[in-house]
């Protein structure tokens, strides 16, 4: 199969266009042309490298995925309807939308604390203890129990 213009075609459209060749035991390609003519624009560059990269059976969702990153899934609470979902990453837009529905459903939202910081660099950060004070204003006693010395 040869696609003319393949820079003007949907991921979707290229991804079931793709599939239509080869089947069972027959060996078929697809060529995805794109002019000389003209410049390709950056979010056709990244549908035909999202074509090239995910070629193998069962792509189907990974293709979905990257057309709702390329594309941006909309402001659905909004009236503008522009989404800027590869900003935040898919799972955190999620997570912001969640959030919203709640609030405007009159639900009381939590904050999530947990937070990991990757700096490629091993270390650790100390563990800080509260003081306590002996009530006589001397040395606290030990952990455990012990007499202070």
């Amino acid at each position: 199969m040869i696609i003319a213009d393949a820079d003007r075609f949907g991921l979707a459209d290229l991804h079931q266009l793709r599939g239509r060749v080869g089947r069972y035991k027959h060996r078929a390609y697809c060529y995805l042309l794109t002019p000389a003519d003209r410049p390709v624009t950056d979010k056709a560059t990244k549908r035909l490298k999202a074509i090239e990269e995910y070629s193998m059976l069962g792509a189907g969702f990974k293709i979905a995925m990257r057309d709702l990153e390329i594309r941006g899934a909309g402001n659905i609470l909004g009236p503008e309807q522009s989404g800027h979902i590869s900003a935040v990453g898919y799972e955190m837009y999620c997570q912001l939308l969640e959030k919203a529905v709640r609030e405007l459903n009159g639900e009381v939202t939590s904050v999530s604390s947990d937070t990991a910081v990757d700096l490629g660099v091993s270390g650790y950060i100390p563990r800080v203890r509260a003081q306590r004070h002996a009530p006589d204003g001397g040395v606290p006693a030990p952990r455990g129990g012990g007499q202070a010395r």
